[in-house]
């Protein structure tokens, strides 16, 4: 024991009287409270070292190693008491570490400890989870490494028969192998491996492992059509087996044109040839299970196009002729109308060629389909407008009329074209009156067939129009003076052709005398009466003049008399009802007779107008 003046250091035993208790004082130690302290080889190591139960007021103020040495690679640092640094080889170090403390100015002293240091090779699991994928049906073998100082292990799984894990004492390899049965989906496996060992520290590491099963693979065949100049993408697919692939074709080719991606499955390209092609198929995954499939790839034509584009245009009644072009698919073509129709009097050939002579004008729209020889054929469709024209109209006259017509008349007329059109033409005829002066309109100026409209026909390659079936070329002029005006429409089927009306013809109704159409003479009881039909085309009669003769071997007292006629006459013309007659009338004068009606033989009626007189006369 060491003294110091009245202090003292290190330990006290204090003895007290037999049968009291006794008590042990403690001095300063050095923590860790162990005699081994351990580290792995190539970790970084942290041992701090500290003092425990230091007197009142002391502090550490250094640390040494006073025999033995440290393991490789750690140091000791001489200010803090931490043992540090990277263990450099497994080994056993024993060594006496000094604490120095002062606890009064300018007096030490020190506690010291002996620690053994063990540094070994950390036990570690190199393989990593999960295990590599395995395909049922196919060997496979896999490998867990560990890495230290292993000299056993334990292991636990739930793998199927015909699979084992395996180890050999010392060995820092457990091997799983075997045959995983046919699954039909994916199925996972566990294996649970417990690594034993140590060369200076016992050491004990548990690892977790997954192994995944997939099914053996299967592959399927890429699209089965193509077309020649057409961009091709296919692929080979393959369900169950374990990625990455590794595609390739044994056996046959792919069409000139395409390629197959080893790594992906994909084949694309564009096939340069028609025909069909046969091929093998195969696909390995990575545990090299191989699938295959036999494969076929029908390489059809080039598309059918039909390549004509536009059609040029024609004409009425000129021979057209062009034809219709296509391309691709398998020749000889066939060409039909897949809708609309041709222009009247063009054909198309099945050879395509579009034939005829127009017989009408305008714009046709129509489709036309083209189909191959291929089987099933392939067929194209293009649509097309063809524009035929009309030519030169030749000019139209209207015949068989003067300048004037008479009133009360049917005058005829006739159409003709100046040369014969090669296009059947139809047309109207229009009637239309404008009556002189103020006079009211006529509504007996029609045609003779009735209304003021007649079609017609100018058949193809004629000349003269031919009235619609049950109708005439003529009209009733009428009894009232004004202007007729007949227009001609003409049309080329329902398309109004120009100039419309394509002709006109305009006829004078003059203003004439009255006309008396009819005199007849009733007896009467006292007498007899004279009955005028007739008309006045300007509606007006000024006067009645009566001129009787007489009867061979009689003699009459009176021979002519003047009828005031002009205010009855006018009342009629001015009146509603005289309208649907235009200038029509019938006059009735009652005459007495002292004597005899037979001494009279004739009587002549002058009626007098503006325009001048107009007679007739009637026998008794």
């Amino acid at each position: 024991m060491r003294t110091h003046r009245k202090k003292f250091l290190g330990s006290l035993l204090l003895l007290i009287a037999p049968g009291a208790a006794v008590a042990q004082l403690q001095g300063p130690v050095i923590l860790p409270d162990t005699t081994v302290l351990e580290a792995f080889v190539g970790k970084p190591a942290n041992v701090q070292l500290s003092v425990q139960n230091l007197p009142s007021g002391a502090t550490v103020t250094g640390w040494s190693i006073t025999t033995g040495q440290l393991p490789q690679g750690l140091s000791l640092n001489p200010s803090t008491g931490l043992i540090s640094g990277t263990p450099a080889i497994p080994q056993i170090q024993t060594f006496r570490v000094r604490a120095t403390y002062q606890f009064v100015v300018g007096q030490t002293s020190f506690v010291e400890r002996t620690y053994a240091f063990n540094t070994d090779i950390e036990l570690a699991f190199v393989t990593a989870s999960p295990l590599a994928p395995a395909t049922a049906q196919v060997p496979v073998t896999r490998q867990i490494l560990s890495s230290g100082p292993v000299s056993s292990f334990s292991i636990t799984h739930n793998l199927p028969s015909g699979v084992t894990v395996s180890s050999s004492q010392g060995s820092p390899v457990v091997t799983v192998s075997g045959v995983f049965p046919a699954v039909a989906s994916p199925a996972t496996y566990q294996i649970t491996v417990t690594a034993f060992g140590g060369t200076y520290i016992g050491q004990e590491k548990t690892q977790q492992y997954e192994i995944r099963v997939y099914p053996f693979p299967s592959l399927s065949p890429p699209p089965a059509s193509a077309q020649v100049g057409q961009a091709y993408s296919g692929q080979l697919a393959v369900t169950g087996g374990v990625a990455p692939f590794v595609f390739d074709i044994p056996s046959g080719a792919l069409p000139p044109g395409l390629v197959l991606n080893a790594s992906t499955g994909a084949i694309s390209g564009t096939p340069e040839a028609a025909g069909v092609y046969s091929f093998t198929a195969r696909a390995k995954d990575a545990n090299g299970a191989q699938a295959t499939v036999a494969a076929q790839i029908t390489v059809q034509p080039p598309a059918l196009t039909i390549t004509t584009e536009t059609l040029p245009a024609g004409r009425a009644g000129d021979r057209y002729e062009t034809r219709i072009a296509a391309s691709g698919g398998q020749p000889p073509y066939t060409f039909t109308m897949a809708s609309g129709a041709l222009p009247p009097g063009l054909s198309l050939r099945a050879d395509g060629l579009l034939e005829g002579t127009p017989a009408r004008s305008g714009t046709f729209s129509f489709a036309i389909r083209a189909s191959d020889s291929s089987t099933p054929p392939q067929t194209a469709t293009r649509n097309f407008t063809l524009q035929i024209t009309l030519p030169p109209l030749p000019q139209l006259t209207i015949t068989q009329l003067g300048e004037t017509v008479q009133p009360a008349s049917q005058p005829s007329f006739g159409l003709q074209l100046a040369s014969a059109f090669p296009v059947e033409l139809n047309g109207t005829a229009t009637l239309a009156f404008t009556p002189e002066g103020n006079l009211p309109p006529d509504p007996a100026i029609r045609f003779a067939s009735g209304g003021t409209s007649v079609n017609f026909t100018i058949p193809a390659g004629q000349t003269q129009a031919v009235p619609a079936s049950g109708t005439l070329f003529a009209f009733q002029t009428g009894t009232t003076a004004g202007t007729i005006t007949l227009t001609i429409t003409l049309r080329e089927g329902d398309q109004v052709l120009q100039p419309a009306p394509f002709a006109t013809r305009t006829l004078r109704i003059p203003a004439a005398a009255p006309q008396i159409t009819n005199v007849a003479v009733a007896q009467t009881g006292g007498g007899f009466e004279v009955r005028v039909t007739g008309y006045s085309n300007i509606r007006q009669i000024s006067g009645a003049t009566f001129r009787f003769t007489a009867a061979p071997g009689a003699s009459l007292a009176t021979t002519e008399l003047s009828v005031p006629v002009a205010q009855a006459f006018q009342n009629w013309f001015s009146g509603d009802a005289s309208r649907q007659y235009g200038g029509q009338f019938l006059l009735t004068v009652s005459f007495t007779v002292q004597g005899s009606v037979s001494s009279i033989g004739n009587v002549q009626v002058t009626l007098t107008s503006s325009a001048g007189p107009g007679s007739g006369s009637a026998n008794f």
